[in-house]
């Protein structure tokens, strides 16, 4: 038989990361809230790290999950933890990976990286919540 085999390990196909769901939320809408905000800083730091692959993103999830017990959905709640365990991942390449992230956080909420006035992820982190909140509040403003 031809054709591509799948492990029993490999995510479904419809598991990717949703772009589309990204692209119909805007942080300039008035009816913007803080789950659309983690939704999008989520979304971007799959982004950076499906430029690896978008497979590789899910081995990353699932070994953090795994190995170190941090959930997909803890990675905004807790960055440094974050951080810490691709460090110890990936060693040194936890850097570039780090400056992936934070590239694709800023071109998602629409930021020049060198505005965020940090080279840290958590920092870039809190920063972009920051300011997605702020756009937000100029939107509601008459």
């Amino acid at each position: 038989m031809g054709g591509s085999k799948m492990s029993a390990k490999s995510p479904p196909p419809s598991a990717t990361f949703n772009d589309k769901k990204l692209r119909t939320r805007r942080i300039d809408r008035p009816d913007f809230d803080s789950d659309d905000t983690l939704n999008i800083l989520m979304v971007a730091v799959e982004r950076g790290l499906s430029v690896l692959g978008e497979s590789i993103a899910h081995v990353i999830f699932y070994h953090m999950d795994k190995k170190y017990s941090l959930k997909k959905h803890e990675i905004l709640e807790k960055p440094d933890r974050f951080v810490e365990v691709l460090q110890d991942m990936f060693g040194s390449g936890a850097a570039t990976l780090e400056n992936l992230i934070i590239q694709s956080i800023c071109s998602t909420i629409g930021l020049n990286p060198s505005a965020l006035n940090t080279l840290t992820l958590p920092q870039c982190i809190k920063d972009a919540e920051m300011a997605v909140k702020i756009k937000k509040t100029r939107t509601d403003l008459p």
